[in-house]
């Protein structure tokens, strides 16, 4: 599925640019940015006002799972971190009960697939 989204503020520090561009992405893959992209079949996004640019990374992450998933669980604290731009989260350990095996993550990513609706994501993918 091909979809471009227009002017949008693309940072990249990679290549230190700072700009406004199209970018089409095709499947997971960013595969172009221009000043200006042609649409294609697929579809069309409006970018201004928004962000493009690599992941955010949070290191003092609190979640209520295990003890209090009423409040918040796993897949709830991943979408609302994968809401806010962040892709890497460090969780602290001070739950009650605290976690006494460590849970793998590729369960939880199914989790967050789920949760989110787009089983397809491939985030539990190595």
């Amino acid at each position: 599925m091909e979809i471009i989204i227009q002017q949008v503020r693309v940072i990249d520090p990679a290549t230190a640019s700072d700009r406004i561009a199209d970018v089409e992405i095709v499947g997971q893959q960013i595969t172009a940015i221009a000043p200006q992209l042609s649409p294609g079949t697929g579809a069309v996004r409006d970018g201004r006002g928004l962000v493009l640019g690599p992941a955010l990374v949070d290191l003092y992450s609190h979640c209520s799972e295990p003890g209090h998933e009423e409040r918040e669980t796993l897949a709830m604290l991943g979408a609302a971190a994968l809401a806010g731009g962040y892709g890497r989260l460090a969780l602290l350990p001070d739950t009650r009960p605290p976690p006494t095996i460590p849970r793998p993550w590729p369960c939880c990513w199914r989790e967050l697939e789920e949760f989110l609706g787009f089983p397809d994501w491939g985030f539990g993918a190595d």
